[in-house]
C-alpha cells in the first residue's frame, strides 16, 4: 500500500535550515528525520516520528533519547545533544494594597507569564555537544541515528561545497490584489527580493535561498481591560487585576516558506516575497538573507518537494507521491526515514526595507496587551537592531511607566532598584 506524505510548515527556530516541516502521513509509525551541516552555525537535527494526517494540528512527538552523530569522511564522529530552546520563565511584582487603607496589606500579587502568554511549543532538537562545530569546506558528513529500540539509520555522505559570493540584494515593491474570504478585493502588497550571485567554482553547483525578518512592533498593554465591552474604555481608569508590565516594544521574527532553488550557476534570481503589514513598517523590517549551496541530491529533493507544496489543484499540477529523501534504516534494506541530511556552505546578505516606497494606507491598529504575546517575539532587541525606543514596564497604580528593573514602594512613594530576590 503507498502511503502519502503531507507537509506544513512551521516557525523555524535556526537561521538557514533547508526544510523544517512537520510531516503527516497515512502511516504514522514513520520515523522523520531533518537537519544538516553548514559552515555557518552550529549542526542541528529534528528526530521524530510522523503525526497522522487527521491529526495535523497537533505538535509531532520527539524521539528524545537517540543516539545521534555526524561522521566526516576521517571517521571523526560530532555527537549530538537534545536542547530546548522554549521561552524562560519571567517573574513580575506587582502592589496589590490599597494605599488610603490605614492598615495596608503589603502583599504582592505573583505573577507568572507561563500563565498568560499563548502555548509556546517547546522546540526540541539535537544539537552538536561543541557549539563551536562547524562544517567545514571541501569535507564530507554523514549522518547517524541510533534510536531507543535499536534501530539504525545513517544518510548519504553530503559534500559540503562553498557558496559564492552575494553581489547584491534588492528589493522591488509590489502592490497586488487579491480576493478576501468575504470575496471582497483587497491589497496585497509585497517586497520581492532579488539577489545578484557571482558564479561559483563548480560547473554542477547547486543552490538554494532562505530569509529571516526581524520587525519592532509595539503594543500598549496599559490599555487593558479586564472584560472589554460596551462599558469598558480600555485605559488607565479601568486596569486589570494584575496588570500586563511589560512589554511595550518587541522584535518579531519570520522566516520564509518558500523554497527557492537553482542551479547551473544561476546570477539572478527572485528569492522571496515578503508581505507588507502596518507593524513591518512602523520602524523598519531587517532582512538577512542566506545562500546556501547544497548537493544535486537535495537539490531534486527540495524540487519535488516545491512541486506539491505549490500545487495549483489543476489537472496539471504533479502526482502526489511519497518524496524520498536520503536516510535510510542501514538494516532493513528500502525502508528510507522521511526528511533529509543536507550540508551546505553558506553566503549571507543584508537589506533594511521601509516605508519609503509604500504607497498604500494602513488602518491603526492598537492592540492593548503584553507585546510578547504575539508570535516569535521577544523583548530583547536583536544585536545589530538599531532603535530609539527602550522598553519600560507599567505600574498600574501610579499609571507610569519605570524602567523595567526598578520596584515601586508603595509605603514610600518612591522607586527603586529591585532587590535581586524580587527579580529573580
Amino acid at each position: 500500500m503507498r502511503h502519502f506524505i503531507f507537509l506544513t510548515f512551521w516557525l523555524l527556530a535556526g537561521c538557514v535550515d533547508i526544510f523544517e516541516g512537520d510531516f503527516t502521513s497515512t502511516n504514522s509509525n514513520r520515523i522523520v528525520i531533518t537537519g544538516g551541516i553548514t559552515d555557518y552555525e552550529t549542526p542541528e537535527v529534528r528526530v521524530y516520528t510522523a503525526i497522522p494526517f487527521s491529526e495535523s494540528s497537533k505538535a509531532p512527538p520527539f524521539i528524545s533519547e537517540a543516539l545521534v552523530w555526524i561522521e566526516d569522511s576521517d571517521g571523526i564522529q560530532y555527537p549530538m545533544e537534545v536542547v530546548n530552546d522554549s521561552r524562560a520563565r519571567e517573574y513580575h511584582f506587582f502592589a496589590n494594597e490599597d494605599p488610603d487603607n490605614e492598615s495596608p496589606n503589603f502583599a504582592e500579587e505573583f505573577w507568572d507569564i507561563d500563565t498568560s502568554l499563548q502555548i509556546i511549543q517547546s522546540n526540541y532538537r539535537y544539537q552538536a555537544v561543541d557549539k563551536s562545530f562547524r562544517g567545514q569546506i571541501g569535507s564530507t558528513y554523514t549522518l547517524k541515528i541510533v534510536l531507543p529500540d535499536g534501530e539504525r539509520y545513517e544518510s548519504t555522505p553530503q559534500l559540503l561545497a562553498a557558496s559564492p559570493p552575494i553581489k547584491s540584494v534588492y528589493a522591488e515593491y509590489e502592490n497586488l490584489k487579491r480576493i478576501n474570504a468575504l470575496g471582497n478585493e483587497e491589497n496585497d502588497p509585497k517586497w520581492n527580493i532579488f539577489i545578484e550571485s557571482e558564479k561559483g567554482s563548480e560547473s554542477d553547483l547547486n543552490l538554494t535561498w532562505r530569509y529571516k525578518g526581524v520587525y519592532e512592533f509595539e503594543t500598549f498593554p496599559e490599555e487593558y481591560c479586564d472584560q472589554p465591552d460596551n462599558d469598558c474604555d480600555p485605559g488607565p481608569a479601568h486596569p486589570r487585576i494584575v496588570p500586563p508590565g511589560c512589554c511595550k516594544y518587541c522584535y518579531v521574527t519570520e522566516y520564509g516558506q518558500d523554497i527557492p532553488t537553482a542551479s547551473q550557476n544561476t546570477v539572478h534570481k527572485k528569492v522571496a516575497s515578503v508581505s507588507v503589514t502596518s507593524a513591518k513598517i512602523y520602524s523598519y523590517y531587517s532582512l538577512d538573507v542566506y545562500q546556501l549551496s547544497i548537493s544535486k541530491e537535495v537539490h531534486d529533493y527540495l524540487e519535488r518537494l516545491n512541486q506539491q507544496i505549490t500545487g495549483q489543484g489543476t489537472i496539471f499540477d504533479p502526482t502526489p507521491n511519497p518524496i524520498v529523501g536520503n536516510i535510510a534504516n542501514s538494516e532493513t534494506a528500502g525502508e528510507n526515514a522521511l526528511g533529509m541530511f543536507y550540508a551546505a556552505g553558506v553566503s549571507k546578505t543584508q537589506l533594511n526595507l521601509t516605508a519609503k516606497d509604500v504607497d498604500i494606507r494602513f488602518s491603526e491598529t492598537r492592540i492593548p496587551n503584553d507585546c510578547r504575546l504575539a508570535n516569535n517575539s521577544t523583548d530583547q532587541k536583536p544585536k545589530n537592531y538599531v532603535s530609539g525606543n527602550v522598553n519600560q514596564c507599567y505600574h498600574w497604580w501610579t499609571d507610569s511607566w519605570q524602567d523595567c528593573d526598578q520596584c515601586y514602594d508603595i509605603a514610600k512613594g518612591t522607586w527603586s532598584k529591585c532587590p535581586e530576590w524580587e527579580v529573580g
